[in-house]
C-alpha cells in the first residue's frame, strides 16, 4: 500500500490515514485524519498505528497462512431501522490451541483474544486472535508480500475496504461479488 506525507505533522503514513477528497489529485486530503481532527478542535481517535519490521511481517504472514482466516461474514441486523436486513463485515482470525498465542498477541499489541471451550471433552481449548477492521486495513498491506496461501483473500479484502460507500445497487453488487469470491477461496476440500 502506498504512503503519503502529511503536510502538517510531516509523518509518512499509509494512504488510509488520510480522509477522502474527490477534488484532490490523489483523491485524499493533504493532511492526516489526526491533524484534521486537531484542526477542527476535535479529540483525535486513538487507533493503534501498526508499523511492523520485515521479520514481524513474515512471522505474522506465516501465522495467517497456517492458522488464519481472512474473509467477509454475513449476518442479519438485530436492531435499528434496518433490522432484519443483511450486514457484511470483514473478519480476520488466527485460531490455534496453544495458549502461547496470548503472548504473541501481547507482543504485537493489537487485536482481541477470545477463548472457546470445547463441547467435546476430547478436544482442546481454542484461542482466537481476532483483528478489527481498522487494524486489518493497516496490517494487510504490510504482510501481503509475505503471504503465500491467503494472498488472494487479502487482496480481495483490501479491495472491499477501498470500495466507495454508496447507497446504490452497484456498491451492494460489488460487495456481493467480493463476498462470493472469498467464500469460494475459503471453501474446504477440493
Amino acid at each position: 500500500m502506498e504512503k503519503k506525507t502529511c503536510c502538517r505533522c510531516q509523518d509518512s503514513l499509509f494512504i488510509i490515514e488520510f480522509s477522502r477528497k474527490k477534488s484532490s489529485p490523489d483523491g485524499r486530503m493533504s493532511f492526516c485524519k489526526r491533524c484534521d481532527a486537531l484542526r477542527q478542535g476535535r479529540i483525535p481517535r486513538t487507533h493503534c498505528r501498526i508499523q511492523l519490521i520485515e521479520s514481524e511481517c513474515s512471522y505474522l504472514a506465516g501465522l495467517i497462512d497456517g492458522e488464519g482466516y481472512i474473509g467477509l461474514a454475513a449476518a442479519k441486523r438485530k436492531s435499528g431501522s434496518y433490522k432484519g436486513s443483511n450486514l457484511v463485515f470483514a473478519r480476520m482470525v488466527i485460531a490455534i490451541t496453544s495458549p502461547k498465542l496470548i503472548m504473541i498477541r501481547d507482543k504485537f499489541g493489537f487485536g482481541a483474544m477470545y477463548t472457546h471451550e470445547p463441547s467435546n471433552p476430547k478436544h482442546k481449548r481454542r484461542y482466537d486472535w481476532q483483528l478489527r477492521s481498522n487494524e486489518m486495513k493497516q496490517l494487510l498491506p504490510q504482510v501481503l508480500p509475505y503471504l503465500r496461501i491467503r494472498d488472494e483473500q487479502a487482496v480481495l479484502l483490501l479491495r472491499y475496504f477501498d470500495l466507495p460507500r454508496t447507497k446504490d445497487d452497484t456498491y451492494r453488487e460489488q460487495v456481493k461479488l467480493i463476498y462470493d469470491q472469498l467464500r469460494l477461496l475459503n471453501k474446504r476440500g477440493k
